[in-house]
């Protein structure tokens, strides 16, 4: 893993540590058909980045949700991740020089 990736992955990290630690935030409800406590923050984390090559609006989204799950104390622990995005990346894609041939 690169230097910068690295720092990436620390920061997303604290972030999601920082988001889990306000009790306030916090939203838990019981499922009880089966019994399961789930634990969710109430907003997911949401970092945005600009494109502004491509245009004033062009934003590219990463959407962060932290959640765990209690079965009769077996506790697991997950990440929802959202991407989204406003641009059509269509367009940026270079075309094929050659038609592929399905045989």
């Amino acid at each position: 893993m690169s230097g910068v990736n690295r720092h990436v992955a620390q920061w997303l990290l604290a972030a999601c540590v920082a988001a889990c630690a306000g009790q306030s935030a916090l939203l838990e409800t019981l499922d009880e058909r089966t019994g399961m406590t789930i634990v969710r923050s109430r907003e997911p984390l949401v970092f945005a980045r600009t494109e502004p090559r491509y245009s004033r609006s062009a934003r590219d989204y990463v959407y962060l949700g932290p959640l765990a799950t209690n079965r009769q104390g077996v506790r697991e622990h997950y990440l929802w991740v959202g991407i989204a995005t406003t641009l059509d990346r269509g367009f940026i894609a270079p075309r094929p020089s050659r038609r592929a041939r399905c045989m």
